[in-house]
């Protein structure tokens, strides 16, 4: 297992098709996230809290000039590279990506001095160096053949940065610069405690107040048959401003971030942070703050998915036993581009890895509370084998779903009601929650269920779609995938295969549910045992979440469950995504026959920007006796163009309308100041 594959699929996706092999994807994405026995650190003088956004802002950076590489522009993508690596050295990808593009134009004395700076700061793929095409030329240098054992020499002893995990004091977890050490295999920060002394006197009860709840988890805490809050940990990270009630939890640790800090760390969205003590148990935190000024206005979820390598932080979150609580904001109201208070549901993903509130601040602390009685609720023997495995979140999210107001029966937990984007706290019905955690057993756990995206139709950038780049796909994690729908094909197929995970060996089966969308325009055709199945969807615009629901959204959301015999899985995603500001037509036989696209010179619905960079124009497509296209003819105001079958533009014809000369364009984002790009069509000289 090699050390930067994780930070391909992490920060930079620029290099991620080369390196990650799909038979790979399982054993990257899952394993190596939770392999924490030897992690490797970086040291310089950047701030440790300071890396994981100049990683952000470099990845940006490789990412445009990974468009550029595509038109073959690689001294321009050379030099926004080197843009990257100056804002964030210790990364080894800014290094080895500079030095694949040097390499690419014969620069070899610069490229293997480039490849030199990411072996020093991590990189140690050595049979990728040998297999990279981009660096073929520099194979028969000896200073490459040296280069490669370098890399794996650090494969073998990954540099280590020691840290002196901060005590515990007084119920206080505090967060320094000299406990905290930067892990470029995630781009995160790994945050080390040790636990406090053992009390004197073990803790006579667990909860304060609550009623019902509190009596029945005292109750069974006093019998030693619920776990407590011991080891667990509470991480604020709105500055205090929707904390959670603590002191109703006596043996809950708060972490609290050393004033010398500032606004390093632990302020807004928490992608930067892991925590780690000798017992811990599960961590949760919350942020009741949102983007809320200019076009890139989001909720912390939205954020997340949206930002580089954020969705792999929620994602090694998930799976190191940490789980954040965040409200929409803005993000999920009944309405429509702002009118009527709303703009729908705007999320482009069914988030599995965070509990996402209805409202804005303090709409979170419900939820706080309630998944603070679960954790305290499970017998101690379940929690640490929970922990242990990386499987207690997926276990809290499972006791949430399953025990919510609505959600009675088992077929209302296969049901599109049961996971919805955003919950509401009225249907928390915490009693359930501690009864169904309680009623765990070592030998009875809910499993997971891990899903994968096989193989997908793939649209022809320039024909079936206008945009900078490829990017129909948003993001791919074991537990959700995302899409977004630009092909203008009627119809889309996906297979999809699932991974169960079993705690104690039972058989599974499994189980694909349409949670969103309408079902008469989705087929789902389960193969062999099940653990595959082939999704046709058909084009489908916004809609009602639920049937009579105010709620609107443009996106379509698959289900998948494992079941043990005993319990169902936490949800699997998967998310497609229609753009609502664009207007279609298809004919009867599934043909587009129109597409009207807005957003520049009018207002057009709302939708992301950015993952949808607005343009306007409307595109009528012709087709000859037979059925086959022929081409477009796009219209903006009173100009009109032709476009062949193949995507260019008709620029001559003869005297009967015979084209003679037609030209290739390409798609390119146009600033606008203050607001967001627009996609404008260039030739290709």
């Amino acid at each position: 297992m090699t050390t930067h594959l994780l930070l391909l699929s992490t920060s930079s996706r620029i290099r991620q098709n080369s390196v990650l092999q799909r038979s790979e994807f399982w054993r990257i994405q899952l394993l190596l996230v939770i392999a924490l026995a030897t992690p490797a650190f970086a040291q310089d003088d950047v701030s440790v809290f300071q890396k994981p956004p100049r990683v952000v802002a470099a990845g940006q950076l490789m990412n445009a000039a990974a468009q550029l590489v595509q038109q073959k522009k690689y001294a321009d993508a050379e030099k926004i590279c080197a843009q990257a690596q100056q804002i964030a050295p210790f990364f080894p990808l800014t290094s080895y990506n500079l030095a694949c593009f040097q390499a690419l134009q014969g620069k070899k004395e610069e490229a293997l001095a480039n490849l030199e700076k990411a072996i020093a700061a991590g990189f140690a793929n050595a049979p990728h160096m040998l297999k990279d095409e981009d660096l073929k030329e520099l194979r028969d240098d000896p200073k490459f053949k040296e280069l490669v054992d370098k890399a794996k020499e650090v494969m073998t002893n990954p540099p280590v940065t020691k840290v002196e995990p901060t005590k515990i004091k007084a119920g206080v977890a505090t967060v320094t610069k000299a406990n905290a050490a930067y892990d470029p295999q995630i781009n995160q920060v790994r945050v080390f405690f040790a636990p406090a002394e053992a009390a004197a006197e073990p803790p006579k009860e667990i909860i304060k107040g609550h009623g019902e709840v509190g009596k029945l988890l005292n109750q069974w805490f006093a019998e030693g048959t619920a776990a407590g809050n011991v080891g667990d940990l509470y991480d604020n990270c709105d500055g205090d401003h929707s904390n959670m009630d603590y002191g109703q939890f006596p043996t809950l640790t708060r972490i609290e971030y050393d004033a010398e800090l500032g606004k390093q760390t632990g302020y807004g969205a928490q992608l930067t942070n892991l925590f780690f003590m000798p017992n811990l148990q599960g961590v949760l935190g919350n942020s009741s703050t949102a983007q809320t000024a200019g076009p890139g206005w989001r909720s912390n979820p939205r954020l997340a998915y949206t930002r580089g390598g954020g969705i792999e932080a929620l994602l090694a979150q998930y799976l190191n036993n940490h789980l954040y609580f965040y409200p929409e904001h803005r993000d999920h109201d009944p309405g429509h581009n702002g009118e009527g208070d709303g703009y729908g549901d705007v999320y482009a993903a069914n988030l599995p890895y965070v509990i996402t509130s209805q409202g804005s601040s303090g709409s979170d602390r419900a939820f706080m509370d309630a998944i603070a009685c679960t954790l305290a609720a499970f017998h101690p023997d379940v929690k640490k084998k929970l922990v242990e495995k990386k499987g207690l979140m997926p276990a809290v999210q499972y006791v949430f779903r399953r025990s919510n107001k609505p959600v009675k029966t088992d077929e209302d937990y296969l049901s599109g009601g049961a996971h919805p984007t955003v919950f509401d706290s009225n249907n928390l019905d915490v009693m359930k929650m501690i009864e169904l955690a309680h009623s765990f057993t070592p030998e009875s756990l809910p499993p997971l269920a891990l899903l994968k995206v096989e193989k997908e139709d793939q649209p022809k950038l320039g024909v079936d779609y206008f945009d900078i780049g490829e990017r129909e796909k948003l993001f791919d994690t074991p537990f959700v995938s995302a899409r977004i729908w630009r092909s203008t094909q009627q119809k889309r197929k996906y297979t999809l295969s699932a991974k169960g995970i079993e705690f104690n060996n039972k058989p599974l089966t499994y189980h694909w549910k349409v949670l969103r969308g309408d079902a008469s325009k989705i087929e789902i055709k389960p193969l062999g045992d099940g653990s595959s199945a082939e999704v046709t969807l058909t084009w489908q615009g916004r809609a009602p979440i639920l049937p009579d629901s105010k709620m609107e959204s443009n996106r379509i959301d698959i289900g998948l469950f494992t079941h043990n015999g005993d319990h169902y899985s936490p949800p699997a995603f998967f998310c497609v995504n229609t753009l609502d500001n664009e207007a279609r037509e298809y004919d009867d036989q599934g043909r587009i026959k129109s597409v009207t696209y807005t957003g520049v010179s009018e207002k057009g619905n709302y939708v992301d920007p950015t993952f949808d960079t607005p343009k306007s124009w409307k595109d009528d497509y012709r087709y000859d006796d037979a059925g086959k296209l022929l081409g477009w003819t796009r219209t903006r105001g009173e100009k009109r163009e032709e476009f062949a079958a193949d995507g260019k533009l008709t620029v001559e014809k003869d005297d009967q309308g015979n084209t003679l000369k037609t030209q290739e364009v390409r798609y390119v984002p146009k600033p606008r100041p203050n607001n967001v790009p627009t996609l404008e069509q260039v030739p290709v000289e």
